[in-house]
C-alpha cells in the first residue's frame, strides 16, 4: 500500500447500503450470521441480493464480497469516528457499541481489510478463480477433522486463548495472503483452522 493510500480518508457512513446494514445489526445485538444478513437484504428487495442465484459459484462470491466490502467500510468508519467497532465473521457479524470499544488500543493489522476494501478484486475474480478457491476450501474442510488438526495447522497449543488464535492467524494470513504472492490454498487452510477454533471459543 502506498503513502497516498495510507493518507486516504476513511469511508463515511453515507452509503445507503451501509446505513441499512447498520440498522439490521442494531436489531441483532447478539450478532447475525452472514447468510441471515443476506436473507434480510434479499427480503427487503435490495439489489443485487434480491435476485442473486447463490447456486452459481461466481454469483455467490460476488454477493459475499460485496456484503463484506460494506461491512469493512462500516467498521473503518466506526473506528475512525470512535463510535464503536464491528465483529466480522461469517458465523457472527456483531456491532460493538462505544462502551465495548476501547479506541486507545492500537488496531491490529488485518490482511482481510485490504482484500475486501479493494473493489478491483471483485472485478478481476472470474469463475475459474472462484471454483479454485472453493475446491481449496472443501479440501481444507474435509482435512480439518477436529480441533486438534486445526491447532496443528495454526501452530497453537491446546487451550490457546481467542486472542492468541487471532494473533497467530493474522501473522500467517499476512505472510500467505494471495495478494502478497502466497498460496490461496494455504491461506484458505489457515482461515478454516482459525474458524474452527474461534467457533469453539465463541
Amino acid at each position: 500500500m502506498n503513502s497516498s493510500e495510507n493518507s486516504a480518508p476513511p469511508p463515511s457512513l453515507d452509503h445507503p447500503l451501509d446505513t441499512l446494514i447498520l440498522d439490521i445489526l442494531r436489531n441483532h445485538p447478539d450478532g447475525i450470521r452472514e447468510y441471515a444478513l443476506y436473507q434480510e437484504l434479499r427480503d427487503q428487495g435490495i439489489p443485487p441480493f434480491d435476485k442473486a442465484k447463490l447456486m452459481d459459484s461466481l454469483v455467490l462470491f460476488r454477493v459475499h464480497f460485496l456484503l463484506f466490502h460494506h461491512l469493512y467500510r462500516i467498521r473503518a468508519a466506526l473506528r475512525a469516528q470512535q463510535k464503536g467497532d464491528l465483529e466480522i465473521h461469517t458465523l457472527s457479524i456483531r456491532l460493538l457499541e462505544l462502551e465495548t470499544f476501547d479506541a486507545s488500543v492500537p488496531e491490529t493489522p488485518d490482511p482481510l481489510t485490504d482484500y475486501y476494501m479493494d473493489l478491483s478484486t471483485l472485478e478481476s475474480t472470474d469463475k475459474a478463480a472462484v471454483d479454485a478457491m472453493l475446491d481449496a476450501f472443501w479440501l481444507a474442510f474435509s482435512q480439518m477433522g477436529d480441533q486438534g488438526e486445526a491447532r496443528k495447522v495454526l501452530g497453537v497449543e491446546k487451550g490457546a486463548s481467542r486472542e492468541e488464535i487471532q494473533t497467530r492467524f493474522r501473522a500467517l494470513a499476512k505472510q500467505h495472503h494471495p495478494d502478497r504472492g502466497g498460496s490461496a490454498e494455504q491461506f484458505q487452510r489457515y482461515s478454516e483452522a482459525a474458524a474452527t477454533l474461534l467457533e469453539r471459543e465463541g
